[in-house]
């Protein structure tokens, strides 16, 4: 019974141990000490065995009941996630998209429970998912349903807006367009659809009524705005005033509040502008405000009927009147009159043309000249005038057509024609007979000539145009009793006059761009045709020279000088001329100096067969005005001219004799500059520094072969002598010393500084000079023999 689980050999049959004291008399004979323990355990044994077994089937089911319910909750955890997703999706719907998507959103979360429910498994798991899921399900369900409706709420108020929005612009536009019957149409409609908003916001009574007013208002605050703003016949501040007076009522307090205000306010600011620009626009033309007037009602009138109006004529200037002919006291120099052409008119609108001006009240002068097919209207008062051909009243009516004629007696009261001072209209032309109009009384058809030749009034300035226009305005009758808008109107003149003002300085920069840009251009044309007439064989002819556009007039006329070039062309093109050092030192002269050149046209006036610098010098110069100033060029080109003027002294009579004429001397220094200018700069680009040239100190020191050009005293002072033939003329000399002593002049340099010191005059120390062999006189030569004149035949 090894392996059995209660180990019953342990059991005594005979002399069981444990008898205390070894009294085996007195041992336990209880029925445990003998198998009856056994027994019982045997017994509790099976009892326990039958107790595990039921806690075991417990337990398993225990178990089983945990996984189901473990796969439900992962099921509706997967659920909860997909139905969380769907309504994020439908949540991004608005308006009625989310209306219309209520359905399929409800559709899919039933789609997700079927899923859950077909992964249960058993009846117990799918019991959990329809009692748990489907309710977290039906909560979603809920607030998408929920959402819809407020959605579609939002939609409708959304829609009544839109609807408000398009009905209350078509008001204004129909509005400001004349048409205020089917403004107020649509504002009606405008009402309705504010109304159904206030509804779905949940307004009643009294608050949709003040909602639908403020709404009103608003678009009526913008009619009343556009209305003032615009021109013509139904519009302006009066129709906006008419139409926000039929719209009091309907309008709350805050809106006609601010309407008033802009009518009494801003209307006044609207109103000044409009005056001022008039008044402006009167002053650029030059056109007093009466002329103007008739001139603006007549052409709004006829633009109504399809008219045009075509004037020809407003303000002259004294010398334009002059050029066609007009009086001295002509009302166009007065900007009194304006000319209107006729021509492209049917007879039916030069009738109503006329007609509109004789009845201006404003009208007091009337003239028709058949041959230009023109009427003259001017605004003089004290009398009506009316004249014809010959500008005076007796030519009414000759070559007129007869309702032409007709009208003008009306407008003239029956009383015949009034003399009309001479002068008044276009040059004379021969009059035409009623005989030239055509059958139905039109006007004599006129053939188009050539554009008129005559000079055109020049416009005002900006000064002038704001000294009429605030003349105008300080005398406008319709401003006096009203300070303010003539104030208003008087600061948009000021304003308009700096625009302008503005505008000119702008035009004027431009303009001096754009003729400094066109003399650069001229200039360098000029050079090129230059260099090309001194090259041994020119290209360029006069004509093709006179064609170039980008040659200026005036350097045409210097150009044409020198056709045909000189025969010594290469001494031109590698000399500068015996001009060229004064000329460069007049260029380099200080700001102000009146010797200063600052033009090219100067240099090209200098180049000739009689001038004094050649091409090449010209070219020098040029480079030189147009080379950048800054302070290191001034510096450089400082340095330059001082060492020009230290060379010239050393080659030439600058030196001592600086009065003298030395030509000689100019020519080897003309020789030298020609040499100088060419390596200067060549050595500039290799990086020299205008000292390193300069310098005497320096190795490339420039005026080194100055001592190679230098003549010695005896040659220099023989040449002073021959090239100055009035030393001779025995002038004495101003400061020279009463006892000089000739005998103390030893040699050529004693003579030059006794000069100098002004110790002997110029005549005495020239006679020392030949005596003492230090200088001869040349020959004088033979006066040429005259030549006999040949006339030369055809």
């Amino acid at each position: 019974m090894a392996g059995y689980p209660l180990n019953l050999e342990s059991v005594p049959t005979v002399n069981p141990i444990g008898a205390p004291g070894n009294d085996y008399e007195r041992i336990d004979a209880r029925p445990e000490a003998f198998g009856g323990g056994i027994a019982r355990a045997l017994g509790g044994l099976g009892e326990g065995i039958e107790k595990v077994s039921n806690t075991g089937f417990q337990i398993a089911e225990q178990k089983k009941e945990m996984d189901d319910k473990t796969h439900a909750a992962e099921l509706h955890s997967w659920g909860s996630d997909e139905w969380s997703k769907n309504s994020g999706q439908y949540l991004t719907l608005e308006g009625r998209a989310a209306v219309s998507g209520l359905a399929g959103y409800k559709q899919k979360n039933q789609e997700i429970l079927d899923n859950m429910a077909s992964q249960a498994g058993d009846p117990y798991t799918k019991q959990i998912i329809q009692q748990q899921s489907r309710r977290v399900m039906d909560s979603h369900n809920d607030m998408a349903a929920r959402y819809a409706a407020g959605q579609e709420k939002v939609y409708q108020r959304k829609t009544a807006e839109l609807n408000e929005a398009s009905s209350g612009n078509q008001a204004v536009l129909f509005a400001t367009n004349g048409e205020t019957g089917l403004a107020k149409q649509f504002l009606f409609h405008a009402d309705q659809e504010v109304r159904n908003q206030a509804e779905l916001q949940g307004y009643e009574g009294k608050a949709i009524d003040q909602l639908v007013a403020q709404k009103r208002g608003g678009y009526v605050a913008q009619i009343v705005d556009g209305l003032t703003r615009k021109e013509g016949l139904g519009y302006g501040p009066k129709a906006a005033l008419e139409f926000y007076q039929s719209e009091r009522e309907k309008i709350d307090a805050g809106s006609a509040t601010k309407i008033e205000a802009f009518l009494h306010a801003d209307l006044t600011k609207i109103g000044a502008q409009k005056i001022g620009e008039d008044t402006w626009k009167r002053a650029s033309e030059g056109l007093s405000s009466r002329i103007a007037g008739v001139r603006d009602d007549a052409a709004t009138k006829l633009e109504e009927k399809g008219i045009p109006l075509n004037v020809t004529s407003g303000l002259r200037t004294p010398e334009h009147n002059a050029a066609v002919g007009g009086a001295r006291g002509s009302q166009h120099l007065h900007g009194n009159a304006i000319d209107v052409s006729l021509t492209g008119l049917t007879p039916q609108q030069q009738q109503t043309v006329v007609s509109q001006f004789l009845s201006d009240p404003r009208t007091g002068g009337f003239g028709y000249y058949p041959r230009s097919n023109s009427i003259h209207v001017d605004v003089r008062q004290g009398g009506k005038a009316a004249w014809g051909t010959d500008y005076h009243g007796s030519s009414v009516g000759e070559g007129w057509p007869g309702w032409m004629t007709q009208q003008v007696r009306t407008w003239q009261g029956g009383g015949g024609a009034t003399a009309l001072p001479p002068g008044e209209g276009q040059t004379t032309a021969p009059p035409l007979t009623p005989a030239s109009l055509s059958a139905e009384g039109a006007m004599p058809a006129v053939a188009a000539g050539p554009k008129s030749a005559l000079p055109a009034a020049i416009p005002p300035t900006w000064e002038e145009k704001k000294a009429v226009a605030l003349a105008d305005a300080m005398s406008n009758p319709d401003l006096r009793d009203r300070p303010q808008m003539q104030a208003a109107v008087i600061a948009n003149i000021h304003r308009m006059a700096e625009v302008e003002h503005a505008a000119t300085i702008d035009q004027t920069a431009a303009q001096r761009a754009e003729e400094k840009a066109a003399k650069m251009a001229s200039d360098s044309a000029e050079m090129e045709v230059l260099q090309d007439a001194y090259s041994p064989h020119p290209k360029i002819s006069a004509t093709q020279m006179l064609n170039d556009p980008k040659l200026s007039r005036e350097a045409k006329d210097r150009l044409l000088k020198v056709y045909p070039a000189p025969e010594n062309r290469e001494k031109d093109l590698t000399t500068y001329g015996p001009g060229f050092f004064d000329a460069y030192k007049a260029i380099h002269a200080p700001v102000g100096d009146p010797s200063r050149i600052t033009d090219p046209a100067k240099l090209y006036e200098m180049v000739g067969p009689h001038g004094s610098l050649t091409v090449a010098g010209v070219d020098k110069l040029v480079s030189e005005i147009y080379k950048p100033k800054n302070p290191e060029t001034e510096a450089e080109t400082t340095m330059k001219k001082q060492f020009l003027d230290n060379a010239r002294r050393e080659v030439s009579g600058e030196h001592g004799f600086a009065k003298l004429k030395d030509p000689k001397g100019d020519e080897i220094f003309l020789k030298f500059m020609g040499w100088f200018f060419p390596e200067y700069e060549k050595a500039r680009k290799e990086g020299k520094s205008p000292g390193d040239l300069l310098d005497p100190n320096s190795k490339d020191y420039l005026g080194l072969p100055l001592e190679t050009l230098k003549r010695p005293m005896s040659v220099w002072y023989s040449d002073i002598i021959n090239d100055n033939p009035e030393t001779m003329s025995g002038k004495p000399a101003a400061a020279a010393a009463p006892k000089f002593d000739p005998a103390s002049v030893k040699s050529v340099s004693d003579l030059q500084s006794a000069y100098v010191a002004g110790q002997i005059d110029r005549a005495t120390a020239s006679q020392i000079a030949v005596e003492r062999g230090w200088a001869a006189r040349k020959p004088v030569a033979p006066p040429p023999t005259p030549q006999m004149q040949v006339p030369v035949s055809h």
